[in-house]
């Protein structure tokens, strides 16, 4: 009899077990890809010239701009996303980096904003998802406003946003409603004023620790749409109709079990602390895809941070820990303390160079007794480093990717 109860206990355990398993992994299911790579933290050094082979500085002049988010060029203009004196956002510079005007302003007044969430260039037209709930429509090529398309009332508040075409926009968001029912993704026809898809369900008493701090969820390439998110099994394609795997990241020993993922846990703040004590791979995020490489960056232990980079013409995956900078600054540093990617387009990627990082550099080079030889290597970097100081526009840095 008793052995009979124990079998009975064990099969009713067992079954819970996989129901309860099966229940969780809905939220970020298993996805079956073209593509197979693994995610693993490595303590390399990535050398800068086995990504790029070249450079270009632009310095934003005529307009004083802090807190440089995003960039992408446009015909022989740069589209840059970051705060004016007067708190507006989105700003349209010329070649040489020179102001031309502001494409979005801050205020409440028609096309401004209380907060730009995130923007996108498909052809001639700039996208603009804002806090109102309203998507703006600018044309590039004729300098002006198109429209102003509000969102569904769905008490839902989109973060992200792409376009597929036709009328159509998926869209992304990432705090559920407790009563649950929410997704991840949706498809909205802007035409019959209808969502026609929804995809990925939303873990109603997760909050938004699922997703911290990441940008660029959904993002688009040769005409094609992708989405991923913070702790997600891969890079999904997303289309009008269907959502397919593109890159799955194979489960391994530092991917985090969805039953410690979909914990309960009480704040965003206990959370990291959870990560940051484990032995799991932690806020991968911000990819950057190009021709030949997607980088992207992830957490590992207590503040460990790392480059991921996945070559797709071997399609392998490596990380890394530090950067030797062979190219621009000449520099050995941990990827903590270096630039921040900002945009890719093609072949060429966009990064941030703030004023203190260039200047430590170069103190550190005069103490070592480099700065000489530095500057006859480099006098471009030397001239603008001259003219700066603490209240300078960011160097935006144009990266042409090694072919």
């Amino acid at each position: 009899m008793m052995r009979y109860l124990l079998f009975t206990f064990l099969i009713v355990f067992l079954f819970g077990s996989c129901a309860e398993k099966d229940a969780l992994s809905q939220y970020r299911p298993e996805i079956e890809a073209p593509h197979e790579l693994e995610i693993i933290p490595e303590d390399e050094t990535l050398v800068l010239s086995d990504l790029v082979d070249g450079y270009e500085l632009i310095e934003p002049k005529g307009i004083i701009l802090s807190s440089l988010l995003q960039i992408e060029a446009y015909d022989s203009l740069w589209i840059v996303q970051a705060t004016s004196i007067d708190k507006d956002v989105l700003h349209l510079l010329d070649a040489e980096g020179n102001f031309i005007k502001t494409l979005l302003k801050n205020g409440q007044g028609p096309n401004e904003t209380t907060g730009l969430l995130t923007w996108k260039v498909v052809d001639d037209i700039l996208y603009m998802l804002v806090w109102e709930d309203r998507l703006l429509r600018y044309s590039l090529k004729e300098g002006k406003y198109l429209e102003s398309i509000p969102l569904p009332a769905m008490g839902i508040s989109f973060t992200d946003f792409a376009v597929l075409g036709h009328g159509k926009y998926a869209f992304y968001h990432s705090r559920p409603n407790p009563e649950g029912g929410d997704y991840k993704l949706y498809v909205y026809d802007s035409n019959k004023g209808e969502m026609e898809q929804a995809w990925i369900p939303l873990y109603a008493k997760a909050d938004d620790y699922f997703s911290i701090g990441q940008t660029n969820v959904l993002y688009q390439r040769e005409g094609k749409c992708y989405f991923y998110e913070t702790f997600q099994r891969g890079i999904y394609e997303v289309g009008e109709d269907d959502l397919k795997g593109y890159i799955s990241f194979k489960d391994n020993e530092y991917t985090m079990p969805d039953g410690e993922l979909f914990s309960d846990y009480p704040s965003v703040m206990e959370f990291i602390d959870h990560c940051e004590q484990s032995s799991y791979i932690w806020v991968h995020r911000d990819i950057h895809e190009s021709r030949r490489f997607i980088l992207s960056e992830f957490m590992y232990r207590d503040g460990i941070f790392h480059w991921n980079v996945i070559d797709k013409d071997r399609w392998t995956s490596r990380s890394y820990t530090r950067i030797k900078d062979d190219i621009l600054l000449d520099v050995e540093k941990p990827l903590l303390e270096y630039m921040y990617q900002k945009g890719v387009q093609e072949d060429v990627r966009y990064f941030r160079l703030p004023y203190d990082l260039l200047q430590k550099v170069m103190e550190q080079k005069e103490a070592n007794g480099e700065l000489d030889a530095y500057a006859r290597k480099h006098p471009d970097v030397m001239a603008l480093y001259k003219t700066m100081n603490e209240d300078s526009n960011d160097l935006i840095v144009v990266f042409h990717e090694k072919q």
